[in-house]
């Protein structure tokens, strides 16, 4: 379980997952990216990275249980593990995935790369440290959202509802959700103070639940009101 001091920074998650645009060259991507998130630049030969899904194929249970096989053996060194287009896992893989993610071998990061990381399971995205990319490729995105989060905090109730009225729809609410929990986790790493921290990671399990209902096609309006009385404390926490 990661701990509330943990959760400040990334590198206490056991995967990274990286949010980016729609690319037959993810491994190319990951290469580009992975001295700034991952603090070793990575090559398609380099030993310590163990590709997966290069072809952008369906992965099935037994690819996750060859993985799960392959990791049980020890490492003497870092080792990293890049599982591209990641919303092709089955959700039977998805489930074998997420054992693993409860119990993350030592020395080992996995980085979960997506185009459509809302087709993954929620509770895999909670154990995850997500990054959000450019179209380029080339620099982390910076989603200006801070502001709404605080316009958001501060909605009275008729307010509130008069906002969830514009999500009607699960395209324009589901990647708003997914924004959101971005640049809160986003926002931790900034976060000195214990009373804030406790708020931003209590609002971030606000944002879960909403994305993880999204997922399961609940009436988005309704979900999003809600989202927005937790956010704004007028619901029972």
């Amino acid at each position: 379980m990661i701990t509330t001091r943990q959760a400040i920074t990334s590198q206490y998650y056991p995967a990274q997952l990286w949010s980016v645009a729609p690319t037959d060259q993810q491994q190319t991507l990951v290469c580009d990216n992975s001295a700034k998130l991952l603090g070793q630049t990575l090559t398609p030969h380099d030993l310590a990275v163990t590709w997966y899904n290069l072809e952008a194929s369906t992965i099935g249970i037994d690819q996750v249980r060859e993985l799960q096989t392959r990791l049980s053996y020890s490492s003497g060194s870092r080792r990293f593990v890049c599982i591209l287009f990641a919303d092709h896992l089955t959700q039977q893989a998805q489930h074998a995935l997420l054992k693993l993610l409860e119990e993350p071998p030592a020395q080992t990061q996995l980085v979960l790369v997506s185009s459509k990381p809302h087709l993954l399971l929620a509770t895999i995205r909670s154990r995850c440290s997500e990054q959000l990319l450019q179209f380029t490729g080339k620099k982390l995105a910076q989603p200006d959202t801070v502001d709404q989060y605080v316009r958001w905090k501060k909605l009275t109730i008729s307010e509130a509802i008069g906002v969830a009225e514009a999500y009607k729809k699960k395209e324009v609410a589901l990647p708003t959700v997914e924004t959101l929990i971005t640049c809160l986790r986003n926002e931790l790493r900034h976060v000195t103070n214990r009373e804030q921290l406790q708020t931003l990671l209590r609002d971030i399990d606000h944002c879960l639940v909403a994305l993880e209902q999204l997922e399961q096609n609940v009436h988005c309006q309704l979900v999003i009101e809600a989202l927005l009385f937790r956010l704004s404390r007028h619901a029972s926490q």
